[in-house]
């Protein structure tokens, strides 16, 4: 298995793991399966081919098993902080190292970014693997926002927000 970054030719391969993400976890991302899987490829390769942003793989024969994202935060008074976000690890992979080996590549990005001095992300404060992998990488806890996700029939999702101060 290795991690590298995603481009245009692998935009077929970005979407459908990306709507599997949303589609399987609804409670793990803001957006919803049903607001992106009726996008046009071309708008997942432009997020691939973003300038604020990179968007790595875990590939694993052949296969893309896992993705990340680091995204510069566009506003100019919080230029020193980078978000991760999208991160998710196909189950069957799940506690093989992939998802450690996607956020250390991550890291390391980050601290090669412009200006970059915390890197923010946010995790649904049920997901424990989740949260204690981040924790092991030196990500702190910072806020918890209650009822931050609202779901289908009422049912709302807590999110932790956690910092990794990298200068």
């Amino acid at each position: 298995m290795y991690i590298r970054r995603l481009t245009a030719i692998d935009t077929q391969l970005y979407s459908s793991i990306r709507l599997k993400a949303l589609k399987d976890h609804p409670d793990a991302f803001a957006v919803s399966y049903d607001e992106e899987k009726e996008w046009p490829p071309e708008k997942f390769k432009a997020r691939l081919e973003a300038d604020n942003a990179i968007v790595l793989g875990a590939i694993e024969k052949s296969s893309l098993i896992g993705i990340i994202k680091i995204s510069n935060h566009p506003l100019y008074k919080l230029r020193h902080i980078a978000v991760i976000g999208s991160m998710y690890v196909s189950p069957k992979h799940r506690g093989s190292g992939a998802g450690k080996a996607l956020m250390t590549e991550a890291i390391s990005q980050a601290k090669k970014m412009k200006d970059t001095e915390q890197l923010h992300l946010s995790v649904t404060s049920t997901n424990e693997p989740a949260k204690k992998l981040y924790a092991q990488l030196g990500f702190i806890l910072f806020s918890t926002e209650k009822r931050a996700l609202k779901l289908d029939h009422q049912q709302y999702v807590d999110v932790d927000h956690m910092v990794l101060y990298i200068s």
